[in-house]
């Protein structure tokens, strides 16, 4: 453990108080929308709440905001709370950001969850507590596909010469035809002294 870190969490810290008793984060940076408040009530009715939300000294919660509105909606009047007097102004804000963020950086392994999915589904879980969708899992097990190797595009065959043709008026055809034989005499010609002078 880093010089200076300590478990923050201890059976002192933990207490339950009057819902009523604690305050929203004004400066919470991260937006409940109704699917998610709908998630966290289905969640905490399925499963209770299992980890206590955060608060400063004041009362302020500092981790849990959501939760905290969920379990109001439910009709709750209590919740279980980590009192952390040190968690105010600043510092707050600091610890309120980083423990949004770092869940963000972790990833999905789609082949491990499509499985653990997959085996769920017939012991009748509520999708909605998990946080996911018909269409949520669908996407999953088709991301856990592997892609295919791409096969190769066949190269593309070169265009054919166009035919080219050329019409020669009749004059100029008969002094076409008159350099033709010129130049095949000159041929014949040419091949006649070299088999005389190889004699």
């Amino acid at each position: 453990m880093a010089a200076g870190a300590r478990i923050a969490i201890t059976p002192d810290t933990v207490q339950t108080v009057p819902l009523a008793s604690l305050t929203p984060d004004p400066r919470n940076l991260r937006l409940h929308p109704d699917r998610s408040i709908a998630v966290l009530m289905a969640a905490l009715t399925r499963f209770g709440l299992r980890k206590p939300i955060v608060i400063d000294g004041a009362g302020v919660i500092r981790a849990g905001n959501g939760v905290a509105e969920a379990a109001r909606r439910l009709g709750w009047t209590e919740i279980t709370v980590s009192r952390q007097p040190d968690l105010d102004g600043e510092t707050g804000t600091a610890y309120a950001i980083a423990d949004n963020r770092t869940a963000e950086l972790s990833v999905w392994d789609h082949a491990a969850l499509a499985e653990a999915l997959a085996a769920l589904q017939p012991l009748d879980f509520d999708l909605d507590a998990l946080g996911w969708t018909a269409d949520d899992v669908a996407l999953c097990a088709a991301a856990a596909e592997p892609v295919p190797a791409a096969v190769p595009a066949a190269p593309a065959a070169e265009p054919p010469w166009p035919e080219l043709v050329v019409t020669l008026a009749p004059p100029l055809y008969e002094r076409w035809q008159e350099r033709v034989r010129e130049a095949a005499g000159d041929r014949v010609a040419a091949f006649r002294d070299l088999l005389g002078a190889g004699a």
